[in-house]
């Protein structure tokens, strides 16, 4: 079950009529915004920018990189390229970081 805020997001995504290079930045710019909702819900317990599940939530039943990359309308590939350019770390270190925190 999807968030308002990212079922939003996804819904501007197919909605948005544009060519060549605009188009894919605009999915790209898109799909950052779309994890940084979720990395930002995982990461803090007070997220302003989503309120609609806790971090508690997401320990518990978090999504696999797949489902994740279906979400956010991509693939894992591309998911993790991103992820690395916009973190400067790769998913599992991210992760790895995270829980020994």
């Amino acid at each position: 079950m999807l968030c308002p805020e990212i079922r939003r997001i996804l819904n501007n995504m197919l909605d948005y009529k544009a060519a060549g290079n605009a188009a894919a930045l605009y999915l790209d710019a898109k799909i950052i915004e779309v994890l940084s909702l979720i990395v930002c819900k995982t990461s803090q317990k007070n997220c302003s920018a989503c309120t609609c599940y806790s971090a508690k939530d997401n320990d518990q039943n978090p999504p696999s990189l797949h489902q994740l990359a279906l979400m956010v309308g991509t693939n894992v590939c591309k998911l993790k390229t991103g992820f690395k350019a916009l973190f400067g770390t790769t998913v599992f270190e991210y992760l790895f970081d995270y829980r020994m925190e």
